[in-house]
């Protein structure tokens, strides 16, 4: 997948409770500022789950691939 950043700050948004990670909803949208912040130094930061690996990895990839750039 290759989002756009806003798009990915939609989808954290819109995300559902995750039960098997947080103990309520009210837990989890606790954690969504620090996680829309992650999410928009996306293609700054050089972190193993950064733009610039995650673009390495495809790249590097040999085997056949398919790009997703949009919500499907």
């Amino acid at each position: 997948m290759n989002l756009p950043v806003a798009l990915c700050v939609e989808n954290a948004r819109k995300r559902p409770w995750e039960p098997h990670k947080y103990e309520s909803r009210q837990a989890q949208d606790q954690n969504l500022n620090m996680l829309v912040k992650w999410i928009l130094q996306y293609e700054n930061r050089t972190d193993t789950l950064s733009k610039a690996a995650h673009t390495r990895f495809y790249n590097d990839y040999p085997g056949r691939k398919k790009m997703i750039t949009a919500n499907e």
